[in-house]
């Protein structure tokens, strides 16, 4: 998606024909600008609506939610920064998984959502709660390389 002169590359962007709502993810592996990443996301906030609505999506806002390795990494950024985040991403990760699964039943969240993710995990309930959340369990990975390192490993050679 390319607005005037800046380009963005929404990593997923879908439609829930049924209620006309739209959710926007944005996936990162790791936190290395807590600003950068805060303006990245409302940029996409701003044009989610106009994108959304071409692909046929008629309610909003458009649900934006910032989706996180589940790694050591990203879970210090975070806590580093709850001061910052917290109150910038105010949908939790049970908010937007229940919203998620049933987008006609339940509220549609205000804000941008924010949760961690592990890509390798087989359970139902994908989303995963971050610190901010008060999550006190450790993340299943220290950082990205740990998790590739992982995926090789179960991959048939």
């Amino acid at each position: 998606m390319v607005v005037g002169r800046s380009p963005g590359w929404i990593d997923l962007l879908a439609i829930h024909k049924a209620t006309g709502s739209a959710c926007l993810v944005e996936v990162k592996i790791e936190v290395v600008d807590v600003g950068e990443l805060q303006r990245q996301i409302r940029w996409y906030e701003r044009e989610a609506t106009r994108l959304a609505r071409r692909f046929g999506a008629t309610r909003f806002p458009v649900v934006c939610a910032l989706v996180l390795l589940d790694s050591q990494g990203c879970a210090r950024r975070l806590r580093e920064n709850v001061g910052i985040l917290s109150p910038s991403f105010p949908v939790r990760a049970g908010a937007l998984e229940a919203w998620l699964a049933d987008p006609a039943g339940m509220p549609h969240p205000q804000g941008l959502g924010l949760a961690m993710i592990d890509p390798m995990s087989r359970r139902r309930n994908w989303l995963r709660p971050t610190v901010l959340d008060g999550r006190r369990r450790p993340p299943r990975y220290e950082h990205y390389s740990d998790f590739m390192r992982r995926i090789a490993r179960r991959r048939p050679r």
